[in-house]
């Protein structure tokens, strides 16, 4: 059995082509569907600025939100359009911020406590009739909590400046 060295040629050939192709097309694929999903998050109302980088294997999207009354939902609905757009790839949503300094010393020197208590101890009446008071004794604009089965969406506002968390529960 003699070879041939034309046709292994061709075989090595063929081989790196479809490689090449097949590597190409999935390029192509994770590009697009990136920018795909950066168009349809930006056409979103209550989202200003949309970043997407890629981290490894994983994805991570960056959102920039304008006023919004209800993060839950708004997060909710952003991680539905995710969801679709990405199937079953990993990703990792973050909210970009802009606190100020009223804010973001509000909530390193009193409101993280509060909310992290609540999730150890369970006690969210607690943790919302202290939040109010809060609110009321400070210049916020508005504190606003939100809870389901798995994260805590706490939202703070004052004058142009805002915070939005999403805070995982140990359910």
């Amino acid at each position: 059995m003699s070879l041939d060295k034309n046709r292994i040629f061709r075989i090595v050939i063929i081989s790196i082509l479809f490689m090449t192709i097949m590597l190409a097309g999935k390029w192509y694929y994770g590009r697009n569907m990136l920018e795909v999903t950066k168009i349809v998050l930006q056409q979103k109302e209550y989202i200003s600025n949309v970043d997407i980088e890629r981290d490894g294997d994983d994805t991570i999207i960056h959102v920039t939100l304008r006023d919004v009354d209800n993060l839950k939902e708004v997060y909710s609905q952003i991680l539905d359009t995710i969801e679709r757009q990405f199937k079953e790839k990993s990703f990792t949503l973050k909210i970009v911020n802009n606190p100020g300094k009223t804010i973001e010393s509000l909530y390193n020197d009193q409101i993280q406590f509060i909310i992290y208590e609540a999730i150890q101890t369970g006690e969210y009446t607690q943790m919302k009739t202290r939040l109010d008071k809060i609110n009321i004794d400070n210049v916020t604009d508005e504190i606003k909590v939100f809870i389901d089965n798995k994260n805590l969406y706490l939202q703070i506002k004052n004058d142009k400046y805002s915070l939005y968390d999403v805070i995982k529960r140990d359910s």
